[in-house]
């Protein structure tokens, strides 16, 4: 029984029903309510306040009655939605409502066809059509008589042949398109397969029915047979209204103030709205849904679905709130986000008179909840409880209304405003009974999804079914397989009624957990660990100390002259204070004797820390100011670089490896009491607050990291490594110390990497017969696939990858995507490309090392969803220099390690495949990762804020793959506003040239969320900000076009390339858009392609290219007026 059903009876039984504060006062004369009434009006106390209060508080709907009929019948809000989703080609077998039924008995064929006809008759639905006229849709309802039973025999065929024509034939009732212009929508075909059997198939289109109207279908139709069969009349009363009086009433009574009042409400509770909830798919998203979809079913077990149903009655809840909260939980678990948005269908019948219709009466409800990690089970249902009662009572907002108010981002690939939904079905199917026939359901299965995922949920006497419906396109069956268990799981726990915050669900098992904490961490291997690196390296100059060492293009250096001459530098150093957690700086070219130095500074015992000759003189200040360095390696040609007042500090070491000066110091290795927990080096990285932070690295990392290297990838004396990057970047002590630890030659590329790249560097490899190098993934289409013969082993630096590239490249070498951090030296995990891969992951982690991928309260995630990548073990960086705050707050105790063990917070989003290899998703927090360097936009902002002219900054990654770019946005205090190139100037005082960002795109303000805070996701690419300049029409044709869409949009001008939804439209208005334009310009353009680029620019490039209109004079350019100076404040510079 549903809530109407149960007021209806209420008030047949004079019991009066009212809404005070909370309650509900039931007032009744005579004898006492029955014990089974108020049970359910207890049970059904939350939907029928909500209905009360929708009566009451929301504007009462007038009474439904017979319309007068205008000369043009409108659709109902629902059914345009419907038919604009054909229009645009995306309906197809989707909004297909296929029904077949097996007949066994003595069928009375002319019966039950005339059954048919009377049911078309009655009901105007099922002989409706819909035109266009000038763009928008009409109902057009043909005269009753013209139904035709379809028949088809197959009687005459073997079993096996009459089964698999019939199964033929049905998957064709599926698949058969619908002709909304033409009609018929209700399709009917009899086909028999033996003497006394049949089989009944029906299919109609959703925008004439729902599935309540499949009920009073079959109801009518079995009355109707029953009737016939007899030879008696139709015993059915006429219907009071047909549709067509609902769609007229619905627009007469859903205007201004019930209209305004329904906005209000629904405006209040979606603000801020996410533009999609991203669940973790198999698959990328297609660029258009095709609702290509399957199905999975679960059915929980009669103790679960009783304890379910007492909660919800122990809670005053009903059961679809209890399932609700638990689906929006399985979700928030899922995809890491805290706002869940799922669609509730609703039967939207609201009124009596509606319930004999058959029609498209179904909305759908929006059902926001904030599943926040510190509420409690109890606290998050009753919040579901309040957005459920909510809904119901403002539910007489179309969801086409909504949708069109909102305006969410259009996306061809998504269904609006949400992307999964939940439904509960609790009344029983009806019943198809035709007298002397033995009727049953065929299983006729629809292979489609409308959205992403719908879970309908069926409640029976005992059980509950759910049945999960799923999006091809994006899921294995796996994986839905998968959260059905989860979900099953979650609902245990919620039945439970046991004290528990969002926080300490799980939704692993424990063999899940295993694996994710034990079997893929097994990564524990026998090392060196109480060396220091340059121990390493002097025990491989001892084995090979004639083997050149290190190339540069003046020098060449064999193992025994680098231990030689590192050895008199560090004596050096230690003369001038250098020892153990000393900081001396390494400020020098690319070449061999940058080398020496390097290790000169760990043989005494020091901390490295090295500096970029190309960086900009304050931010070289800056970084030596900060970290107190008590000597900078240099030399004298370098000196002006530096600031003047640490001349004392400047050891130069073209002086003192000098010839005049070499003899001064012995060659002997120096006494450095330094131990493997000591600083080896420290590397500056940038930071969120506009100052770079210093991170400090540890000789046992670093001996890790480069034994872990020389077991995994074979590396060999006779290798030859590219020493690449710029010192600064800690990469480039991975290419020195992998190196020389193995006895490798290493050749240093003199010219700067970013002059490098391109023939320069393709020579250079060729030349020097290079076998390893370590690159960023950015590089690699500059270089010849195939053209470097020597090359063994390429290291790329990626989180994501194109796998076409890496297939290529595994062709002639092994190709290794590493990840990792500063401050987990250097490299966390890796993944060598197999051939036949589908994808390259970041892989599994290196010896040693344990990740985990967790989310924001350190709990494990289940595989496929994202969550933060966290780093324990061997490798981890001591923190960050003079910022203890920051340090506890990256590196935290690691909940399942040992005492005292730590791990470190990437920030980085991952997700674990089923096959324990990790997949990089993204960053959880703004910073970003670009050739190789991590960058914190709050750095770059800051800088920007310091320029007088900048009030706001906001800096963000833009393009995918080798195309990525730095992209900011300004909004200015004032006129005239800086150029681009004033802006980059004054950058390049401040920041190295990797953070300089490549485009500066100038807004009149930013874009906030719900917070205040900037929303960045909904700022514009460049090229729609570029769009906001007023660009007018070239051509006669685009200026006809022009003024059919400010006709449309009722705007004084449209430029070129002003986006159609940007300046107002939505998906009703542009299909009249494109109804005018045809019939004006005869350009046929299709809705889909309009849709997809929304311009007048691309509108013409469509006409030019596909339409046979053509003459020279549509061509002809009219001459360029009016177009406004592209200014700093409206356009990308």
């Amino acid at each position: 029984m549903n809530v109407m059903d149960l007021l209806r009876d209420m008030d047949e039984q004079g019991v009066r029903i009212s809404v005070v504060d909370d309650d509900l006062v039931l007032r009744y004369e005579g004898p006492r309510l029955s014990p089974e009434l108020r049970e359910l009006v207890r049970f059904h106390k939350p939907a029928i306040l909500a209905q009360l209060r929708a009566l009451q508080g929301s504007g009462a709907a007038p009474r439904l009655t017979r319309q007068s009929r205008p000369a043009v019948l409108p659709l109902s809000f629902a059914q345009e939605r419907l038919w604009f989703l054909d229009r645009l080609g995306l309906s197809g077998p989707a909004y297909s409502v296929p029904v077949a039924f097996s007949l066994s008995g003595t069928l009375d064929v002319p019966a039950l066809e005339h059954s048919f006809a009377e049911l078309v008759r009655r009901h105007e639905s099922l002989r409706t059509r819909f035109e266009s006229q000038a763009g928008s849709a009409v109902q057009v309802i043909d005269p009753a008589g013209g139904f035709h039973l379809a028949e088809l025999d197959l009687s005459d065929l073997t079993k096996g042949d009459r089964e698999a024509a019939l199964q033929a034939r049905m998957r064709e009732q599926v698949r058969e398109p619908f002709d909304l212009e033409r009609g018929p929508l209700f399709k009917v075909a009899l086909v028999k397969t033996g003497e006394r059997e049949h089989a009944l198939l029906l299919s109609l289109h959703h925008i004439i029915c729902d599935g309540w109207s499949m009920g009073v279908l079959v109801r009518e139709l079995g009355a109707l047979y029953a009737a016939y069969l007899r030879r008696l009349p139709s015993p059915l009363p006429e219907p009071e209204l047909q549709y067509a009086d609902y769609a007229l009433w619905q627009r007469q009574w859903l205007q201004k103030e019930v209209l305004a009042r329904q906005l209000d409400y629904w405006r209040q509770r979606l603000a801020g709205i996410p533009a999609a909830l991203v669940l973790p798919a198999d698959h990328p998203r297609p660029a258009m849904t095709s609702f290509k979809g399957a199905k999975l079913a679960l059915t929980l077990s009669k103790p679960l679905t009783e304890r379910l149903r007492q909660r919800a009655q122990a809670e005053q809840a009903t059961l679809y709130m209890v399932l609700l909260a638990a689906f929006q939980l399985l979700l928030s678990k899922l995809t890491g986000q805290s706002d869940i948005v799922v669609g509730s269908p609703v039967a939207g019948r609201t009124h009596r008179q509606m319930e004999g219709l058959i029609g498209f009466f179904v909305n759908t409800l929006v059902m926001r909840t904030q599943v926040r990690s510190q509420s409690s089970l109890k606290e998050l249902l009753e919040q579901v409880k309040e957005v459920t009662m909510g809904a119901y009572a403002h539910q007489d907002l179309p969801f086409e209304k909504l949708v069109a108010e909102l305006q969410p981002e259009r996306d061809l690939s998504r269904h609006p405003l949400f992307q999964v939904s939940l439904t509960l079905q609790n009344l029983p199917a009806a019943r198809t009974e035709l007298p002397g026939l033995e009727v049953s359901s065929l299983a006729n299965e629809q292979h489609v999804a409308k959205s992403d995922l719908l879970v309908h949920a069926f409640e029976g006497p005992e059980h509950v079914r759910l049945v999960f419906e799923y999006a091809t396109d994006l899921f294995e069956a796996a994986t839905i397989d998968r959260w059905m268990g989860y979900f099953e799981r979650v609902l245990t726990l919620v039945a439970s009624d046991t004290p528990c915050k969002v926080s300490e669900v799980s939704l692993l098992s424990a063999q899940e957990l295993h694996s994710q904490l034990v079997d893929w961490n097994a990564t524990a291997t026998p090392y060196r660990s109480e060396r220091r690196i340059h121990e390493l390296i002097a025990e491989q100059a001892r084995r090979t100390p004639m083997a050149v060492a290190v190339v540069d293009s003046e020098t060449e250096l064999t193992f025994a002259q680098l231990e030689h001459r590192a050895n008199q530098l560090g004596k050096h150093l230690q003369d001038l204070g250098a020892g153990p957690e000393v900081i001396v700086g390494l400020f020098l070219p690319r070449s061999a004797q940058m080398v020496v130095a390097l290790l000169a500074i760990l043989k005494a015992g020091s901390v490295c820390l090295p500096l970029d000759d190309q960086l900009p003189p304050d931010r070289l200040a800056y970084l030596l100011q900060n970290s107190a360095a008590q000597a900078i390696i240099t030399e004298a040609a370098l000196r002006v670089l530096l600031p003047a007042e640490l001349e004392s500090r400047m050891v130069y070491v073209d002086e003192v490896l000098g010839h005049a000066s070499a003899g001064k110091y012995p060659a002997a290795a120096p006494n450095a009491k330094v131990g493997p927990e000591n600083l080896a080096y420290m590397i500056y990285t940038s930071g969120s607050t506009g100052e770079p932070k210093g991170v400090l690295v540890s000789h046992r990392g670093v001996c890790n990291l480069v034994e872990a290297h020389c077991r995994a990838f074979d590396i060999q004396p006779e290798d030859r490594f590219l020493q690449f990057t710029r010192l600064s970047f800690d990469v480039s002590l991975q290419e020195i110390l992998v190196s020389l630890s193995s006895g490798a030659t290493l050749h240093i590329l003199d010219t700067a990497p970013s002059v490098a790249i391109g023939t320069e560097l393709v020579r250079f490899l060729v030349e020097r017969r290079i076998t390893t190098v370590m690159l960023p993934s950015s590089v690699l289409p500059l270089l010849p696939l195939g053209g470097l013969p020597a090359l063994r082993r390429l290291f790329v630096g990626g989180e994501m990858f194109d796998p076409a590239l890496a297939r290529e490249w595994a062709q002639s070498c092994r190709f290794i995507n590493e990840y990792g951090t500063t401050e987990t030296t250097v490299c966390s995990t890796y993944d060598e490309y197999v051939r036949g891969a589908d994808s390259v992951t970041i892989g599994r982690p290196i010896a040693n090392v344990r990740v985990y991928v967790l989310d924001g309260d350190l709990q494990p995630v289940p595989i496929g969803t994202a969550g933060e990548l966290c780093i324990a073990g061997e490798g981890l960086a001591r923190g960050y220099l003079h910022q203890p705050g920051l340090t506890a707050q990256r590196f935290v105790a690691d909940p399942n390690g040992g005492p005292g063990q730590r791990m470190y917070r990437s920030g980085d989003r991952v997700r674990y495949r089923p096959d324990g290899k990790i997949e990089f998703v993204g960053r959880s927090d703004h910073q970003i990762k670009l050739y190789g360097h991590r960058i914190e936009p709050g750095e770059i902002e800051a800088a920007l804020l310091e320029i007088p002219a900048m009030e706001q900054a906001v800096v963000v990654l833009h393009g995918e793959g080798e195309h990525k770019s730095l992209v900011a946005y300004l909004v200015g205090r004032h006129e005239p506003a800086p150029t681009a190139e004033q802006l980059r100037a004054e950058l390049a005082e401040r920041l190295p040239d990797y953070m300089i960002p490549a485009v500066f795109v100038s807004l009149r303000s930013m874009p906030l969320g719900a917070s205040g805070k900037v929303d960045r996701s909904r700022l514009p690419p460049p090229t729609i900000v570029a769009d906001m300049v007023y660009r007018p029409p070239r051509t006669p044709r685009e200026e006809a076009m022009a003024t059919i869409w400010a006709d449309v949009l009722e705007l004084e001008r449209v430029g070129i390339d002003d986006n159609f939804f940007r300046i107002g439209g939505h998906s009703l208005l542009a299909a009249r858009v494109v109804a005018r334009m045809q019939e004006s310009l005869h350009v046929d353009i299709p809705l889909w392609a309009f849709m997809k680029e929304a311009t007048i620019r691309a509108c013409a490039r469509y006409a030019e290219s596909n339409s046979p209109m053509s003459s020279a004079a549509l061509e002809q350019e009219l001459p360029e007026q009016g177009v406004l100076e592209q200014r700093f404040e409206e356009g990308v510079l």
